[in-house]
């Protein structure tokens, strides 16, 4: 066994799945087991349940991140064309997933707090614990894709986009005498 393996390897003859059922609020984890002829480790005489299997294989800390990315992909399948996603959200879903530099930069950075109300001791923990970035950020694209809870918008950013809308606003050519 070998220490630094993505979880699915540290799973690996048992798949996880997670399912959302329309009558129920929440998800339900489910195992399976991946039979396939190159696997040695099904010739063996130990048998194992699912929970000793993940404590062996070092495998129980990475559920609670993974469960974030699983929501977010179970929501969006779910939806299925009723959720357009735009190519910034793709990139941001791609740096959310692979870049914490950069997903730093974006919310420290940006305008980003300057919009949402986020309290000292969350900044302080998403400014310096990978985890807590990884699931503020994916609570936050939850929110833009889905309408799920997060940080209130600050009243002023409310005011501030009608502003701006209010001075983009064009003419339309088929109605001139609008302004």
């Amino acid at each position: 066994m070998y220490s630094d393996r993505p979880v699915t390897c540290r799973y690996y003859p048992i798949g996880m799945a997670l399912m959302h059922r329309q009558e129920s609020a929440g998800e339900e984890d489910f195992y399976f087991l991946i039979k396939e002829d190159f696997c040695q480790g099904h010739r063996e005489e130990k048998h194992w349940t699912v929970q000793e299997w993940r404590e062996d294989q070092g495998s129980d800390g990475y559920d609670r991140q993974n469960r974030g990315w699983m929501e977010l992909i179970i929501k969006r399948r779910s939806a299925g064309d009723m959720v357009q996603t735009s190519l910034s959200v793709t990139e941001m879903f791609y740096m959310i997933s692979t870049n914490p530099e950069a997903t730093r930069r974006f919310l420290f950075d940006s305008t980003f707090l300057k919009r949402y109300q986020v309290d000292a001791e969350t900044e302080r923990k998403v400014r310096e614990d990978d985890l807590a970035l990884t699931e503020f950020a994916i609570s936050w694209l939850k929110s833009v894709l889905f309408g799920d809870p997060f940080a209130p918008v600050r009243p002023e950013a409310f005011s501030e986009l009608k502003q701006r809308h209010a001075q983009e606003k064009k003419v339309d050519p088929l109605r001139p005498d609008e302004p």
